[in-house]
């Protein structure tokens, strides 16, 4: 059987019924929900010949209509058009009307609009004239001489004119059958606005004899739920029972009469695009430019070369029955033949979202439910989507950060279902009795998860935390005094069991990226922020279990600006090896000399800068006194002394000040030529 597949999204203001075409309604006959809030909707039915098939949605489902619409036609027919009610934004559609009523008038702006329309008024007495104005009054009221508006209409009639109160008027009435006709639509299309009720769309097959045909669309609708059910055994067995439910909503408007229903899943990206509304582009106002009258011109002869003819531009051409079709116009209607359709798009459309209970589809996972599914609109149900046994460990589960004192009563689940397990609430009944509730996280064939649901009340946990730090290794390397610090954590979680029997333990310790584990050497698992570990709690007695872990810091010193005190301190460290202790103690016997080296320089160049103090008030003594005088010689004597002892000073310094210079040269070539590791 020949098929033709197009998908419609075809914008006809006004569509109405063909001439001599059948009308039908199609049944929702499969429904596939997506836990990401959208549905998809199929309606399949039998048609003959030219058939008008109606459906009905709401304005907010015409956008995510026009966006997802499917049609396909397995008979070889042709879809023509597929039709609805516009949709044209209410201000700029009313200002279309002979009457603008887009900015909501007054009666008296109303009439003033009207002006020279013939109206028919009761005020009380019946008038008939044209409209001439309408103006406004300010009145007194007596006896409170309030001022107030009134508006008042002035009508030509055949008696002249005449000029009555609005609020006199009792009835009115246009004499102008097409525009009283004008604005009759207007007040209808506002009313049509706030009008949320369904809207027909049509869409128009063609061909002959019967014919199975479908339409398919995605819509918004109420997120699925799972929840399930979790019976232990209470003799301690390794599998439990898992009953897994779907909460369904049918919130449309039309009633499931054994549909096909399929759960998905999984997050699609769905968004939603305004496709019903019409737009408009604005465009820019262009002034045209005026010019002057210019003088005509006379032109002489020129002189032209011979050139070749310049080709004509391309033109574009379109046989007429492909521009038919490209428009969506003429007999042929608009379709898609099989043969221009590549064979995975076909294929993909034809079978749509189909999947058996329990299939992945792409990325998604979906259930489908087994029998067909009659659902009245407007009720809900509980749909079983899992049932059978589940590999299942009870364990305690002691994380310090939720409990201090008590683990949690826990699952080890393994899913060994074959189907994927969507996020749900899990009611627990443990041992013929009610356990508890937990959650699960979407959960693969094959993957295991934790599940808690209550406290256990027959373990208590006790739990401290060491630390220390030591110097791990030292080295000197280019002039560096390179030391690894190691800090080490343990973690001791003493476990009693009040109960008469083992239990398993999972402790969630918590993991630090910085630090390295130590013991146990691997956790039964980990995640991003924590490791698993599994101990055996026997019964009676309490049972210690700890988690060792380090941290290794390092730090590079650069040893030739340190003081002696430092490198003193880093040679008594008995942590650091022999070797570099070794080295670390010559370099401050080293450092020592050149220090003292400098203080004795310091020390005399302190006594320079006394004797060229005294030496200057010494002169200053002498300008005092008369030259030859006895004083004066005596402070020339002193003068001569003070000279010899700077003289001498002036030697020793730059003796000390070589020594210091070669230290200083010595302890740095040692310091350089270290590589101890």
């Amino acid at each position: 059987m020949k098929r033709t597949l197009i998908g419609l999204m075809l914008l006809v203001l006004g569509a109405g019924p063909l001439f001599g075409v059948a009308e039908t309604e199609l049944p929702v006959t499969r429904v596939v929900y997506f836990i990401s809030g959208v549905g998809y909707f199929e309606h399949r039915g039998t048609i003959a010949g030219e058939t008008e098939v109606r459906l009905r949605f709401s304005a907010d489902q015409m956008n995510d209509i026009l966006k997802s619409l499917v049609v396909l036609d397995s008979g070889g027919g042709e879809i023509a058009t597929a039709g609805y009610p516009s949709r044209e934004p209410l201000e700029r559609a009313l200002k279309n009307f002979g009457v603008d009523i887009s900015d909501d008038p007054t009666p008296g702006e109303l009439l003033g609009r009207l002006r020279g329309t013939e109206i028919v008024i009761e005020a009380p007495e019946k008038m008939e004239g044209k409209i001439l104005t309408v103006e406004t009054r300010s009145e007194q009221v007596v006896p409170t001489r309030t001022l107030i508006e009134k508006e008042y209409l002035s009508l030509l009639t055949p008696e002249g004119i005449r000029t009555v109160g609005l609020e006199a008027i009792s009835s009115l009435a246009l004499a102008d059958g097409k525009l009283n006709a004008e604005l009759n639509r207007a007040l209808t299309l506002l009313a049509e606005n706030r009008d949320t009720d369904r809207k027909p769309f049509s869409i128009y097959f063609r061909g002959k004899g019967e014919r199975a045909v479908r339409v398919g669309y995605i819509t918004e609708t109420p997120v699925w739920k799972a929840s399930y059910r979790l019976v232990l055994d209470g003799r301690e067995e390794k599998t439990a029972l898992l009953q897994g439910w779907a909460i369904v909503e049918n919130t449309g408007d039309l009633d499931w009469e054994d549909v096909e229903l399929s759960l998905v899943s999984g997050r699609p990206i769905s968004f939603i695009q305004d496709l019903y509304t019409p737009l408009y582009l604005s465009r820019p106002v262009v002034e045209p430019e005026l010019y002057s009258s210019l003088t005509p011109r006379r032109y002489d002869e020129g002189i032209a070369e011979e050139m070749e003819a310049a080709p004509a531009a391309p033109m574009l051409m379109m046989k007429s029955a492909q521009r038919s079709r490209a428009m969506g116009r003429g007999d042929a209607g608009f379709a898609l033949a099989e043969e221009a359709a590549p064979e995975e798009l076909r294929d993909s459309m034809a079978d749509l979202h189909t999947g058996a209970a329990g299939a992945e589809v792409g990325e998604l996972f979906s259930y489908r439910v087994e029998r067909p599914v009659s659902l009245s609109r407007g009720e809900s149900a509980l749909l079983p989507i899992i049932n059978g046994p589940i590999a299942a460990e009870k364990v305690s589960i002691y994380n310090a950060s939720v409990l201090a004192r008590n683990p949690l009563n826990g699952v080890f689940l393994k899913n060994d279902t074959g189907s994927t397990l969507s996020a749900g609430p899990v009611t627990v009944y443990d041992d013929s009795s009610y356990g508890g509730d937990g959650q699960i996280g979407n959960l693969s064939p094959g993957a295991e998860r934790l599940l808690s649901y209550a406290i256990d009340l027959k373990l208590t946990v006790d739990s401290s935390r060491e630390q220390s730090r030591t110097i791990d290794t030292a080295k000197i390397s280019r002039g560096n005094l390179e030391i690894a610090r190691k800090t080490r954590y343990q973690q001791i979680y003493r476990v009693k069991n009040s109960s008469d029997r083992e239990r398993t333990l999972i402790v969630e310790h918590p993991r630090r990226r910085n630090l390295e584990l130590v013991e146990p050497a691997k956790p039964l698992e980990e995640t991003e922020d924590l490791y698993r570990f599994r101990v055996a709690a026997d019964g009676d007695v309490i049972t210690a279990f700890t988690v060792r872990e380090e941290e290794t810091t390092r730090q590079t010193l650069v040893i030739l600006p340190l003081n002696v005190g430092e490198l003193i301190r880093y040679s008594e460290n008995g942590e650091i090896p022999r070797k570099v202790r070794d080295a670390l103690a010559e370099a401050a016997r080293r450092k020592n000399l050149l220090t003292q080296a400098e203080r004795e320089l310091k020390s005399r160049e302190r006594q320079r800068a006394t004797l060229r103090k005294e030496q200057e008030h010494t002169r200053k003594n002498m300008e005092a006194v008369a030259a030859g005088s006895p004083a004066y010689n005596r402070f020339e004597k002193k003068l001569l002394e003070l000279e010899t002892r700077i003289e001498n000073l002036q030697g020793e310094i730059a003796r000390q000040e070589e020594l210091v210079e070669r230290l200083m040269k010595e302890l740095a070539d040692y310091i350089g030529s270290l590589d101890i590791g």
